[in-house]
């Protein structure tokens, strides 16, 4: 079962964890859905979330102005020094490849729910007084 919306934002709030994590959009879901969008559903949340914008560069300009800190965008080169150097002007982090990331599918399979299990279940950082 795959949970989006609401649901999903209702489920990280949810989260009671000390544990480092963000979110990250689907591959591409910048051009697919908006960047308002993801905006809109990431607003409430106290944590790093990535826009995925593909090769979309006008997607991810857009992004960067509106104040989105996390863009990743794998485009053509010399697209890439116009929003290196936008990202600069604006605060954001440009990412010139997509990071690794645990993905939640429709159905889980053992192993990603191993995978998931041993994530949660690794001593805390401790933190520096």
């Amino acid at each position: 079962m795959a949970i989006a919306g609401r649901a999903a934002r209702d489920a990280v709030l949810a989260l009671d964890s000390a544990l480092p994590f963000g979110l990250i959009s689907a591959p591409g879901a910048g051009a697919a859905l908006g960047g308002p969008w993801w905006r809109g559903l990431m607003a409430r949340l106290d944590l790093p979330h990535v826009l995925d914008c593909g090769a979309n560069a006008a997607l991810a300009a857009w992004a960067m102005r509106q104040g989105q800190a996390y863009v990743v965008f794998e485009g053509p080169p010399a697209q890439r020094v116009s929003l290196l150097v936008l990202a600069e002007t604006c605060g954001s982090i440009l990412l010139l490849r997509r990071p690794d990331a645990f993905l939640l599918t429709d159905e889980p399979t053992p192993y990603r729910r191993r995978q998931l299990a041993d994530y949660l279940a690794a001593p805390q950082p401790s933190t520096p007084n």
